[in-house]
């Protein structure tokens, strides 16, 4: 008798899992219950990582779970359609890609000889170890690669639902980064009325007019003065036209500071906080600088430029970012606010991890 009443729908059996896949770094992208075009298939969990990608099947076995003459055991049944279902998908999924996919069965309901064990090429852990598997630095990507690989795998998924029926992510995933598939540029264009510009006011345009109208009512006085005094004595006043003196109009220029110089290349602190857990990562203050007033971090992964804050001191330092596998690469932008709202150029640098594993 083989596991086939125990492998349950990937809801009912990735539950727990995806509990566990939400305490992950953020640098780490997650995609759950994964349906392919052209396949009724359906993969119940997929990270793509600093370490690699890593496909992750759940099974609802509980108990006691053996190994021996190269299976898993649930006490005299072979778990050997199980171990070729995540073989199976694994495949599917490094022939999309193109790249290596990892195999992992997480039992994340029963009790394994070891928490993290080897069945020929599939991972097997349980739930507490998985967060441990994904981080390990199978085979490393850098930040352009992880970038590829999502939008490679984007185009081919089919959605489960339409986008005005999606239900509101839950709480215990709500940190995960979720990818979109409509341009950035369409969903700002949709979002946002065009907008009317209004031209600022003419300083110079503004002071000719009260100007104006004062000589007007200057040369209505001088009129009505005269006809009065004509008035009265009978004869025939001779007008004498006075030029009201120029009045100065003084320009302020604009602020001539000068243009803000990129800063330079992003310098890191790598930490290991808790061996096995992978490397953490944060920026340095890269020095005070004339008409500087902070510095914006930005971090990338694959789905683009992620914020990461501003520093102003440099006592002051960002949330470190974690997870990452030995040499490991991410990509840092940093750029310079000025004491008058101006930005510099942008400094753009990758910061590799330590060669050695946390």
């Amino acid at each position: 008798m083989d596991d086939s009443t125990k492998w349950e729908p990937g809801a009912a059996r990735g539950r727990a899992i995806t509990q566990y896949l939400a305490e992950l770094p953020l640098a780490f992208e997650v995609l759950h219950d994964v349906k392919l075009q052209g396949t009724v298939a359906k993969v119940d969990h997929l990270v793509i990582g600093p370490g690699g990608v890593y496909l992750i099947e759940g099974s609802n076995h509980t108990g006691d779970i053996t190994a021996a003459k190269g299976t898993l055991w649930s006490g005299r049944h072979p778990l050997r359609r199980t171990i070729d279902t995540v073989r199976r998908e694994a495949k599917r999924i490094e022939d999309i890609l193109g790249t290596t996919v990892v195999p992992v069965l997480c039992l994340a309901h029963a009790t394994l000889p070891r928490p993290i064990l080897a069945i020929s090429d599939i991972v097997v852990c349980d739930g507490e170890s998985l967060t441990k598997v994904v981080q390990e630095p199978r085979s490393p990507l850098s930040a352009d690669e992880m970038r590829a690989l999502s939008a490679a795998l984007v185009p081919l998924m089919r959605p489960e639902q339409p986008a005005e029926q999606v239900d509101p992510p839950d709480v215990a995933t709500a940190n995960r980064i979720t990818i979109s598939t409509t341009p950035l540029s369409a969903r700002d264009t949709a979002a946002r009325p065009a907008r009317q510009v209004i031209p600022p006011p003419n300083p110079s345009r503004r002071m000719g007019a009260v100007v104006a109208v004062a000589l007007l009512a200057c040369a209505v006085a001088v009129g009505v003065a005269l006809k009065l005094k004509q008035r009265d004595s009978g004869s025939v006043a001779v007008a004498t036209s006075t030029v009201a003196p120029a009045v100065a109009v003084t320009t302020v220029p604009a602020s001539t500071l000068p243009a803000l110089a990129a800063p330079a290349a992003v310098k890191p602190y790598w930490g290991c906080g808790v061996p096995g857990s992978g490397w953490s990562v944060g920026p340095i203050w890269p020095g005070a600088a004339a008409g500087v007033a902070s510095y914006r971090f930005d971090w990338q992964n694959i789905t683009g430029w992620i914020e990461w804050g501003i520093m102003t001191a440099p006592n002051q330092a960002l949330p470190a970012i974690g997870g990452f596998g030995p040499a490991a690469a991410l990509s840092v932008r940093v750029t310079a606010v000025g004491t008058d709202g101006t930005n510099s150029a942008t400094t753009i640098t990758v910061l590799n991890a330590p060669a050695n594993a946390c």
